[in-house]
């Protein structure tokens, strides 16, 4: 993706709310042209995405990890929601935030093409262990999100994800 010239729309997701104000201040410094909106209220932003189809973003972060709605359940309903209305898997990139990124957490039976310590891209929808679906999830990353982290999932080649199931 070239960042220097494309308007980059970017949601993030997140109950932490210093999280959500550092990655759209991370974001907005390296897009100039990107819009950024934030939603500390999972409910919210999922409403958001299923009532606004043409108002989509291009990336989608969520964290794994809130209260209300954890970031799978999150990404369940949202593809529920596109597989029954559209047929299709939502049409934007879905980077999953989590604390840690452990073996337990990660089905690593999925094929992936980029692998750092900290960032994993999947060729495949992701499958999340103790869960028996898998889950249009195209890159984990653990947090928090630094600038290193924010350029190479900007970076990422996301046309080699676009798969369609």
């Amino acid at each position: 993706m070239d960042t220097s010239t494309k308007a980059l729309r970017v949601m993030l997701v997140d109950e932490d709310t210093v999280s959500l104000k550092l990655m759209a201040y991370y974001i907005k410094g390296y897009v100039k042209s990107s819009r950024v909106t934030t939603y500390s209220d999972a409910s919210d932003a999922l409403e958001v995405l299923k009532t606004s189809p043409d108002n989509h973003p291009d990336i989608l972060t969520i964290s794994l990890y809130m209260t209300e709605m954890n970031g799978l359940s999150f990404i369940h309903r949202l593809n529920e929601h596109y597989q029954k209305k559209y047929g299709n898997r939502p049409p934007y990139r879905i980077v999953l935030l989590a604390g840690l990124l452990e073996n337990e957490q990660i089905d690593t039976e999925q094929q992936t093409f980029y692998e750092h310590p900290d960032i994993i891209h999947f060729l495949e929808p992701a499958g999340i262990s103790n869960h028996n679906v898998f889950l249009p999830i195209d890159a984990c990353v653990s947090k928090p999100v630094n600038k290193e982290k924010l350029d190479i999932i900007l970076n990422l080649d996301w046309s080699r994800t676009r798969k369609v199931y």
